[in-house]
């Protein structure tokens, strides 16, 4: 009886026990049927667990430190996407977070509450524009110029500095280490390992030098606030730098300066090219077939002229054109050329012209060429590579006024010459486009009038000069209707100019004449035979004493020519001339009616011709 008294005593203490149990599992069950997002839960199972006064509590409950033995609450499962069971979601970090090292103690306060002291928003893209607000420092490396440091909003601190790069490939720039001391920890880091250093740290870096002409280059740098704040924290640009207090630099308020449109004020060849900023820029072509070395040109006439050229990254201006040779040219509304020559040399110059100059700084050159070395124009100019189409045409003086050339009014067979000087004329082509002489090619005109054709070469080169007129007593060709296939007999076509004194004598290439005005008399080669030799035409040559110009001019009796080759002047529709040892032909091409307008030189640059019908003195 005793014992079973015992067995139903312990029957009940068992019912009591797990009765006690039955809130804390149904609690358990609850939660797991909620959503992990809930906070319902937070005030039930985080708060105090549930008093149990059964001294008989399991030990692996435990007791807490001076108090009455209790029941732990029981810990649910982490629900997926982590978090604490009935809050939200942890955020996951960002990416370029340096994960495991919080901001120290002491950071500065939120962005929120730095205040902004100077107007600008800095984007790193190599360009020093958007730091014009910011203070620049001197710094104990004579290689940078000037550097500086700012903070946006946010705390993070941007930097940037700048010097010389002698070429491309000069990238001494890189090894200029960011340092920065921050709780008593310095760190620095140079450009291959910014981004390490300094996890979510950015850079820009541009260098202008172009092959081996110099030119600044441009660092900008970015460094997140987690690593430059902190009270005390400093930071140097290289060991020779003089530290700077974080706290101390400018805050940018985040607002882009305003850009203002440039003016022009006129060009200084200084190698700055900032008052280039409001001259418009066109493409350049270049003619090389090897490298193209030209991406763009500006040209401004203003009392001088003034020219700028961009290479193309490693290109060269002076090795540009079809021969590589770097010649340019400015040809007059007269079809009048001034050839020139970049070179590199002594950070560039130019050859061909009197006072001119230049500079060559990176990919930029700008060049300066006296008005008063400009052959005659009468309002216009243009500017391109030597004996190739211009790549801006039509440009004329800021200044006003008009031009050198005057009124063209007809010509007359006087040994003056000035009567051409507003007539267009184009290059004779000699030396081609590779010339390497220091003078344009010899230039030539043609003009027709009441029958007569006039003709007229000048020129400047050495190679001419030195022939002492012969060059221009020999090797002449006139051509008619297109047909320049020689002719044996003076009837079947054409005219070869063969030039005798005034006495009857026979002169060539190899006559050196005397400085002065000589005088000749044209006929037909072909006609040297004859009793009587016609004449046809006078000739003018004027030899320089100061050896710059040597000239001639001529005349011909077209319809003298004609008579005899048993046509009329007007089936002439087209007249050529070549003067041999200059270079190619000279075309004139019109209408039967003699009404004859327009010139091409047969390697395709414009020359100057004009026909009149009315008396010298007339209106063209």
């Amino acid at each position: 009886m005793k014992k079973r008294r015992l067995k139903v005593f312990a029957l009940g203490a068992a019912l009591v026990f797990f009765a006690a149990l039955l809130p804390v599992t149904a609690l358990a069950v609850e939660e797991e049927e909620l959503p992990a997002s809930s906070g319902g839960l937070e005030d039930g199972l985080h708060g105090s667990a549930p008093e149990d006064d059964n001294s008989g509590a399991p030990p692996e409950f435990g007791e807490p430190e001076g108090g009455n033995p209790t029941e732990p609450a029981l810990k649910p499962e982490t629900p997926e996407g982590g978090g604490e069971t009935g809050g939200p979601p942890e955020e996951a970090p960002p990416e370029d977070a340096e994960i495991g090292e919080p901001p120290p103690e002491g950071a500065e306060a939120p962005a929120a509450f730095l205040s902004a002291d100077t107007q600008g928003r800095i984007t790193l893209d190599g360009s020093l524009e958007d730091w014009a607000m910011v203070p620049g420092m001197d710094h104990g490396n004579p290689k940078i110029e000037s550097w500086k440091a700012a903070r946006d909003l946010e705390g993070n601190v941007y930097v940037c500095y700048t010097g010389t790069a002698e070429t491309p490939y000069d990238m001494h720039y890189k090894w200029n280490p960011i340092v920065v001391t921050q709780d008593g920890v310095t760190r620095q880091a140079a450009q291959d390992d910014l981004a390490q250093v300094f996890p979510g740290a950015e850079m820009a870096v541009e260098n202008l030098a172009n092959g081996q002409s110099a030119a600044p280059y441009y660092v900008e740098l970015m460094i997140p606030a987690v690593h430059v704040s902190g009270e005390g924290c400093v930071l140097s640009l290289g060991w020779a730098g003089q530290p700077v207090p974080v706290s101390g630099l400018p805050v940018l308020d985040g607002q882009e300066l305003p850009k203002e449109e440039p003016v022009y004020r006129g060009i200084v060849i200084d190698g700055d090219f900032s008052d280039w900023d409001a001259v418009g820029k066109v493409p350049i072509q270049d003619s090389n077939t090897v490298n193209n070395n030209l991406d763009s040109a500006a040209f401004i006439f203003d009392g001088d002229l003034y020219i700028y050229i961009k290479e193309t990254p490693g290109g060269d201006a002076a090795a540009a054109g079809s021969h590589s040779t770097g010649n340019y040219v400015i040809t007059t509304d007269l079809g009048r050329a001034l050839k020139f020559q970049l070179k590199k040399e002594n950070g560039g110059s130019v050859y061909g012209v009197k006072g001119a100059e230049a500079r060559h700084v990176g990919r930029q050159w700008e060049i300066r060429i006296p008005a008063g070395e400009l052959p005659y124009y009468q309002k216009t100019v243009s500017f391109g590579l030597y004996q190739e189409e211009p790549a801006i045409s039509g440009v004329s003086d800021l200044q006003g006024g008009g031009g050198t050339g005057g009124s063209f009014t007809g010509i007359e067979i006087d040994g003056a010459y000035d009567d051409w000087n507003a007539y267009p004329h184009s290059i004779i082509q000699y030396a081609t486009p590779g010339s390497q002489a220091e003078d344009t090619d010899s230039q030539g005109a043609l003009y027709f009038e009441d029958g007569i054709l006039y003709g007229h070469v000048a020129t400047t080169m050495p190679e001419h000069l030195n022939s002492w007129g012969g060059d221009f007593l020999a090797d002449i060709e006139i051509a008619f209707n297109g047909d320049r296939e020689y002719k044996s007999f003076f009837e079947e076509g054409n005219f070869y100019p063969h030039m005798i004194t005034e006495d009857g004598y026979s002169v060539n290439e190899y006559t050196k004449l005397e400085p002065g005005i000589h005088t000749f008399l044209i006929c037909d080669g072909r006609t040297l035979g004859d009793p009587e030799k016609q004449i046809f035409g006078t000739m003018k040559v004027k030899i320089d004493g100061d050896r710059l110009c040597d000239e001639m001019e001529f005349d011909l009796d077209l319809k003298a020519i004609a008579e005899r080759q048993g046509c009329t002047v007007n089936e002439l529709r087209t007249i050529e001339a070549r003067f041999g040892r200059f270079g190619d032909w000279i075309t004139i091409s019109g209408a039967s009616s003699g009404a004859l307008l327009g010139v091409t030189l047969c390697c395709g640059v414009t020359a100057g011709v004009l026909f009149r019908r009315r008396k010298r003195g007339g209106a063209v």
